[in-house]
C-alpha cells in the first residue's frame, strides 16, 4: 500500500499541469454577453502567465466571439487548410504557418501530424519570436453545426524543444440560435509553456501581448472564412 501511495504522489508531481478549462463548448455566460460579443472578439478570461522558473512560463489564453458573417462550415474550411495557414494568419502581432507531415483517419475522424511555425511579434519592443513545433491535430467534431479540433504538441517534440513545450490548443465553432436567428460561435483556447528569456519583464510582456494577439487571430479567422 505504501508503495502504491508513493507512485501516485510521483505521478501527481511529474504530471503536466494543464488548466481544467473545457473549451469544447460555449464559454460559461457567453450567451448573456451576446450583444457585446457579436462580431467583436473578446477574452473569456484575461491572458495568464505563470512563472515556472529558469525564464519559463505557462501561458494560457481563451477568446471567443459570435458572428453572423460566416458559417461553421466556412470556419472549418480555414482551420482544416493546414498547409496554408500563413495565407490566413499573417497579422501585425502574429503569423502561423503549417505543413502536414502525415494524415490518418481514426474512428472516422482525421488526424494530422503537422509542423507549425508560430511567429509572435511584440510591437513596442520590436521583438519577433519564431517558434517551430510538431503537433498532432485531431478533428473532434466536423458537422454542419459543430466543428472542433485539438492541437497537441507531440511528446518527443515537447521534450527537446527549447522554445515551447506541452502545447494544448482547442479551436471550436458551433451554430447557435439566439432570438430566432442563427449565429456562429467561435472559441480559441491555448495553454503551453514558453521560454521567455529574451523578453524584458517577461510575465507582464506575455500577458499584455497575448490577449491582443489571440483577438487578432479571431478577426483573421472570420475574414478568411468569408472567402470559403
Amino acid at each position: 500500500m505504501k508503495k502504491i501511495l508513493i507512485i501516485l504522489l510521483l505521478c501527481i508531481i511529474v504530471a503536466p499541469v494543464f488548466s481544467q478549462v473545457d473549451a469544447f463548448r460555449l464559454a460559461s455566460g457567453a450567451e448573456t454577453q451576446f450583444s457585446n460579443l457579436l462580431n467583436t472578439p473578446s477574452m473569456v478570461s484575461p491572458a495568464s502567465a505563470a512563472a515556472l522558473g529558469r525564464n519559463w512560463f505557462t501561458l494560457e489564453t481563451d477568446a471567443h466571439v459570435f458572428t453572423d458573417e460566416v458559417s461553421v462550415r466556412q470556419v472549418a474550411a480555414v482551420l482544416l487548410d493546414l498547409d496554408n495557414q500563413i495565407k490566413y494568419f499573417d497579422g501585425r502581432r502574429s503569423r502561423l504557418s503549417g505543413k502536414i507531415i502525415n494524415q490518418t483517419i481514426t474512428a472516422g475522424l482525421d488526424e494530422y501530424t503537422v509542423d507549425f511555425v508560430s511567429t509572435t511579434i511584440v510591437p513596442v519592443i520590436n521583438i519577433r519570436l519564431n517558434t517551430p513545433y510538431r503537433s498532432l491535430v485531431r478533428v473532434v467534431h466536423n458537422t454542419d453545426t459543430v466543428f472542433a479540433k485539438n492541437i497537441l504538441q507531440l511528446p518527443q517534440d515537447s521534450e527537446t524543444n527549447r522554445e515551447i513545450k506541452k502545447l494544448n490548443g482547442v479551436r471550436y465553432a458551433q451554430e447557435v440560435t439566439i432570438n430566432g436567428r442563427k449565429y456562429t460561435y467561435i472559441r480559441i483556447y491555448t495553454i503551453n509553456e514558453l521560454n521567455a528569456s529574451i523578453l524584458p519583464g517577461a510575465k507582464n510582456t506575455l500577458e499584455r501581448n497575448a490577449g491582443p494577439t489571440v483577438l487578432e487571430a479571431l478577426d483573421a479567422l472570420i475574414v478568411a472564412a468569408k472567402t470559403k
